[in-house]
């Protein structure tokens, strides 16, 4: 009796358009064409993410990876203008 082997594609094929794909989302791992995928990041590191992830925000690089820094510098801000109000009174 042969043995039964699951299923494996020759090809890896686009979430969206079933498409042969060229990689994988780096926000979700879907697998992803390039037509479908969406650039994203800063001027040093590029990232392609999919249409989902472009769509909400989870991008690569998007406002909530800057939330503390600002929130940091906000606080460091606050700081030094009490400093400077308390030696100028």
């Amino acid at each position: 009796m042969p043995s039964a082997s699951p299923f494996q594609p020759d090809d890896l094929y686009c979430v969206y358009c079933h498409a042969q794909a060229d990689g994988a989302c780096a926000t979700c791992q879907a697998i992803i064409c390039a037509q479908c995928a969406v650039l994203t990041g800063g001027t040093v590191q590029l990232a392609a993410v999919c249409k989902t992830c472009a769509g909400q925000g989870r991008g690569a690089v998007g406002l909530r990876q800057w939330a503390p820094i600002l929130l940091l510098l906000a606080a460091v801000l606050a700081g030094l203008l009490g400093v400077a109000y308390i030696t100028s009174s």
